[in-house]
């Protein structure tokens, strides 16, 4: 790949934390590199920085948070210093310990592999420039994925971003090393591996891992679920193209962990047969996946007595709460979305208020006055009741008898 280094420079300059960078790091030299420069290169958006420094990162770090207000944060026992910028962004210093070139060639992918400074413009050790023309992903060397396995989950996951394929030595190695994903830091893990459930399209990336026994470790699945789960992660995708507008604007808000409510469902998919994962899962998803799990049983059993989930919406919508929409749009039943805000509406208030309830019936509080409130909720929920004369009589004709 042909790079023009005027324009290269020109594209880095207009990044004005780049600019600072360079403009401000005295005796030091810094160099762009990794995933950020890639970018740059490749004309995308990148809100992330990384620089490489001969000398000390921590003097030249201190001094960008200086200047532009951002906090900075020690990671790694003060191998990596982290600027965090008002944007939420990100510009990182670490220390180039011999050369920048050996430096380079320890990183996971060759097309993150790449510097750059103003005095000597790109410098690729690794053909990285050739595998962005030829549009691969290809690894700097097993012991560099070995070292570091969570690198073995960015390999699918650049892949997906970028539109790349990963290149067929790499890709074997991916399977031969899967195992060693196990041995990564489960925040580490949840951390990439939410980056691929938040794309656009994964489907086909995630078939790819679950082809070559990646996904089986972080997600695990009995033997005969595998060829399900690609059923399971084709059908997802497809559900999200005929979801009413008000869900689908709903995909890309952000839920829980950096995780968009699009990448949650996919996720929720994923756990739905699974015996374990490997995720460092927040309680918001574990009591999503909870409340899932719960309506399915209550579901499991109603149809074991002939009866079909219309008959028994009111009660897995109490169980289901929050999760309600969730469970209708993983489990392929979008017909039943509109009643879980009519069943809101109705709960939060329906036709009486708990006051004219307590007024009605002179109950003012108790298990009495608790079930008559549910008992008409729930009439109401099911249209045995449509205006305030007829949820009147229905509290009369159902007060206790002493």
């Amino acid at each position: 790949m042909r790079i023009d280094s005027t324009e290269l420079a020109t594209r880095i300059a207009g990044d004005p934390f780049k600019e600072i960078v360079f403009r401000r790091r005295g005796g030091h030299h810094a160099y762009l590199v990794g995933g950020n420069l890639r970018d740059v290169i490749l004309d995308r958006q990148s809100r992330d920085r990384d620089f490489a420094v001969e000398g000390s990162p921590e003097v030249l770090a201190g001094r960008i948070a200086a200047e532009t207000g951002g906090k900075m944060v020690i990671l790694g026992k003060k191998l990596l210093y982290r600027i965090v910028l008002a944007d939420g962004s990100t510009l990182d210093f670490s220390r180039v310990s011999e050369s920048i070139e050996s430096d380079l060639k320890l990183r996971d992918y060759t097309v993150n592999a790449l510097g750059w400074s103003p005095e000597e413009g790109i410098i690729d050790p690794t053909n990285g420039l050739g595998d962005l023309e030829r549009r691969i992903v290809r690894m700097t060397g097993r012991d560099n994925l070995r070292s570091d396995p969570v690198r073995i989950i960015r390999a699918y996951r650049l892949a997906a971003e970028l539109g790349f394929t990963i290149e067929p030595e790499t890709r074997e190695a991916l399977r031969e090393l899967s195992a060693e994903v196990a041995t990564s830091k489960s925040e580490r893990i949840t951390l990439e591996f939410f980056r691929i459930l938040n794309l656009e399209e994964p489907s086909c990336i995630l078939k790819l891992m679950l082809d070559d026994g990646v996904l089986s470790y972080i997600i695990t699945f009995n033997n005969n679920m595998l060829g399900k789960q690609a059923r399971v992660i084709s059908t997802i995708c497809e559900i999200f193209d005929v979801l009413p507008l008000k869900q689908k604007l709903r995909l890309s808000d952000i839920v829980s962990q950096n995780l968009r409510y699009s990448g949650l469902l996919r996720l929720q998919s994923l756990l739905w047969n699974s015996s374990g994962t490997l995720l460092r899962l927040s309680s918001r998803i574990l009591d999503d996946r909870r409340r899932l799990l719960t309506g399915e049983k209550i579901k499991k059993e109603a149809e074991k007595k002939g009866k079909k989930v219309r008959d028994i919406l009111f009660d897995l919508l109490a169980a289901l709460d929050g999760a309600a929409e969730d469970y209708f749009i993983i489990r392929g039943m979008q017909e039943f979305l509109p009643e879980c805000e009519r069943y809101r509406q109705i709960i939060k208030k329906g036709l009486l208020s708990t006051g004219e309830i307590i007024e009605c019936t002179g109950l003012d509080s108790g298990k009495e006055l608790g079930r008559l409130i549910e008992m008409m909720r729930r009439a109401e929920f099911y249209r045995k009741i449509n205006d305030k004369y007829g949820a009147v009589q229905f509290l009369l004709e159902n007060l206790p008898r002493y």
